[in-house]
């Protein structure tokens, strides 16, 4: 015990200690010895997240969801505000979870607002992250009352007082829900295409120009921002297709919103903005710059030319899995040499590791970046021989799996002949199947390659599927011409079964590829189905008469009003004859 007291009483050292504890342990500790109680205690609330215990936004000092809550509002219940910590807090996170629909009607919202007007709660640090499907302009104030009562906070201090940190996936609406002065990191990914539920504009999702303009101004007005990140959560086929040129003054609105953020320190642009091809130059205050996602040859070129004044700090990302699958339309770039880059003050330097058989980037990147900036010898020279180990394996594992798809037709037929002869022969074992592929994978076919077997397989692929369509159309017909030969035959009486039907298809099947006398007998059928159907639908039509109707109503219910009666075929009968009568006047009369 008496370590603990002594830590006590060195307070430096003990909130060194506390700040990389979870709340749980830093409450168990709390209640060990009463002398750490108020370094504890003020640690315990010097950071209020509200997104579950595992919280990105700050690991281990989330509250926990649902009961922890509940537990948090009834504190201020029992005790008041003034009976809680809330003077120690300085860092306030609000969690994706606070604005989830399960969770309004808790009114935690309503309570931190009040608790924001009263000045009780005044953090000096906000981080706040949200989807746009929560915060829809058709959801209900509740939805969005912390925020509103956090902006009339902040719009109560000055920046050195309070800043916000924001990560989103909208544009929109920020201007209403934030005090844009005080955002100094902005973290957003938009995606496309839009949805009923993932809004991220407040233009239409087709105006490419009118999103340009919108991002441009909102920067504008992100005065003190520090860092700003973008990315896009997309599907490639989906994004709308345009030139450049297109939009050249929204782009230029665009890098002069940049260009004038003097406060930015931190770029990360994950993804190509807006168009593969726009370069955007970062302001000269920018220090650490990152980049990612699929870029052009010419945006390439444009990064080769600019000398980056003031990056210090750069990572260029590998192509992520997720948006791998999403790019096929895209050209690689495995024949793209810079040659030389303009950048000579880089510190740092990292390249991300290629998970995919194409690294979307200049094959000499890292080679320029290494002998312009030759600080960075040792660690780049290991990234830029891992990135190229990798990619050298997976396009290695990618031939080997080539192989044994297209090699596999080979060893079947191997080993489908062998069983044609011997009926009784048992099953290869694992052992003589790994012999027959490690020989055909290490030393190809005995004829042929890779590639001739691979468009072997595409070719045969093609005649099979068509002639899976070819054969299931012929049989199909014959069974259409078997089975109305069979109506009638039935019709007449005669003693037929389902082998006979069956035979008779197998029969006319078998006639195949010479089937002159079947394909003009299905002409000839088709043809007066045409004929037949026509006329068929004028007689429906004519049936469908309301006055015809009628009148045979008005006819019948008179005779049986007389007491006289009618049966259903002599009607029929009379209703026939009127129509075809109908229908000869009308020929006769064209």
């Amino acid at each position: 015990m008496a370590s603990l007291v002594g830590l006590s009483q060195a307070p430096e050292i003990l909130y060194l200690i506390l700040q990389y504890l979870r709340n749980n342990d830093i409450f168990s500790l709390l209640q060990t010895c009463k002398s750490l109680y108020p370094a504890c205690h003020r640690e315990l609330w010097s950071a209020l997240v509200f997104d579950g215990l595992e919280s990105g936004i700050y690991p281990g000092r989330g509250i926990k969801l649902d009961q922890g809550y509940l537990k948090f509002q009834d504190a201020i219940d029992t005790m008041g505000a003034d009976g809680l910590g809330f003077k120690y807090t300085w860092f306030l996170g609000l969690g994706p979870a606070m604005f989830e629909f399960r969770f309004r009607k808790l009114e935690l919202g309503r309570r931190l607002s009040d608790l924001f007007a009263s000045g009780k709660l005044a953090p000096r640090v906000a981080d706040v992250r949200f989807h746009c499907w929560d915060v829809l302009s058709e959801v209900k104030p509740e939805v969005v009352q912390v925020l509103h009562g956090l902006k009339k906070y902040s719009e109560t201090k000055a920046p050195e007082d309070f800043s916000v940190s924001l990560r989103t996936e909208i544009v929109r609406s920020l201007p209403h829900l934030f005090d844009l002065e005080k955002i100094t990191k902005y973290e957003v990914a938009v995606y496309y295409p839009q949805g009923s539920r993932k809004k991220c504009w407040s233009t239409e999702d087709g105006s490419t120009g009118g999103h340009i303009s919108e991002l441009g101004s909102l920067l504008t007005r992100m005065i003190n921002l520090k860092h700003f990140s973008w990315d896009m959560k997309v599907r490639i086929h989906r994004r709308n297709k345009f030139k450049q040129s297109d939009f050249l003054t929204e782009f230029e609105e665009l890098q002069a919103a940049f260009t004038n953020m003097q406060r930015l320190e931190s770029l990360a642009l994950l993804d190509y903005l807006f168009h593969p091809s726009f370069f955007l130059i970062p302001p000269s205050t920018v220090k650490k710059l990152e980049y990612g996602g699929y870029l052009s040859r010419l945006w390439w070129r444009r990064f080769a030319e600019y000398p980056f004044p003031g990056v210090e700090d750069m990572h260029i990302r590998a192509m992520e899995s997720s948006k791998l699958v999403q790019i096929p339309r895209f050209p690689n770039l495995d024949d793209l040499f810079l040659e030389d880059v303009a950048i000579t003050r880089l510190k740092n330097f990292t390249l991300g590791i290629c998970q995919g058989t194409n690294s979307y980037r200049p094959v000499d990147l890292g080679e320029c970046i290494l002998r312009k900036n030759t600080g960075l010898r040792q660690r780049v020279s290991t990234a830029i021989a891992k990135d190229q180990a990798h990619l050298l394996i997976n396009r290695a594992q990618l031939r080997i799996l080539q192989k044994i798809e297209n090699y596999k037709p080979i060893i079947v037929n191997d080993y489908t002949s062998q069983f044609m002869e011997d009926g009784t022969k048992e099953d290869p074992t694992s052992s003589q199947l790994t012999q027959d592929y490690l020989r055909i994978l290490i030393h190809g076919p005995e004829t042929g390659d890779l590639e001739s077997w691979k468009d072997g397989g595409e070719q045969a692929m093609d005649f099979a599927q068509y002639s899976q369509i070819e054969l299931h159309s012929g049989l199909y017909k014959c069974i259409d011409l078997v089975q109305r030969e069979y109506t009638s035959r039935l019709a007449n009486g005669e003693n037929l079964d389902q082998n006979s039907f069956t035979r008779a298809c197998v029969q006319m099947f078998s006639k195949w590829p010479n089937w002159e006398g079947v394909h003009s007998l299905t002409s000839a059928r088709a043809r007066a189905e045409t004929v037949v159907e026509g006329y068929a639908r004028r007689l429906i039509a004519n049936v469908s008469r309301t006055k015809d109707k009628s009148e045979l109503v008005e006819k019948y219910t008179e005779r049986f009003f007389e007491g006289g009666g009618a049966e259903v075929e002599s009607v029929t009968d009379e209703w026939v004859q009127k129509i075809v009568k109908r229908i000869e006047e009308e020929e006769e009369a064209k």
